[in-house]
């Protein structure tokens, strides 16, 4: 009866252990054209925003996770074919600036390129937050992947591995 009782507290004592330990969840979207490994169950999938620029209105769409003091997102949208003629560059300064905005400072920004797509690996800091993305463009469409939150938060495995799971797919 002993060792009976003693396997089954080993035995909760297992499953409350594993249950506890974050799993990591894949994402496929099929209208974004990529894949991501989140750090857990993603909160929304897909959610569309429309936002009005100077461009005409875009189609923002994003899909995150929330962990402890972190937001994991990929972000993507189309611009218009009148965007064809901007040279990339300014398009993506323009995107680093607005995520900077007026009070943030840019830590590091560094050219990437993501399957073919010329972007940049950004950090950025304001407060006690930051963030750290890839901002790149696949022909007209922007992505950012981004990790923001608290400075502690967007460092570590779990940040790395997500920004660096993330491809595309055709």
């Amino acid at each position: 009866m002993r060792t009976l009782l003693a396997v089954l507290v080993l035995v909760l004592g297992v499953g409350t252990a594993l249950a506890d330990k974050p799993t990591t969840t894949g994402h496929v979207s099929d209208a974004g054209k990529y894949s991501v490994v989140f750090p857990g169950k993603p909160t929304k999938l897909d959610s569309d925003k429309a936002v009005a620029t100077a461009g005409g209105n875009l189609t923002v769409i994003t899909s995150k996770h929330e962990s402890g003091n972190a937001v994991y997102s990929v972000t993507y949208t189309d611009y218009p074919e009148s965007f064809k003629e901007v040279i990339p560059s300014r398009v993506l300064d323009g995107v680093v600036n607005g995520m900077k905005g007026a009070d943030g400072e840019l830590l590091g920004s560094d050219a990437i390129d993501v399957d073919g797509g010329a972007g940049r690996s950004v950090t950025i800091s304001g407060g006690e937050n930051q963030v750290r993305a890839k901002v790149f463009l696949s022909g007209r469409r922007l992505y950012l992947v981004q990790v923001s939150g608290r400075k502690d938060a967007t460092k570590g495995k779990s940040a790395d591995d997500f920004l660096s799971s993330f491809h595309l797919t055709k």
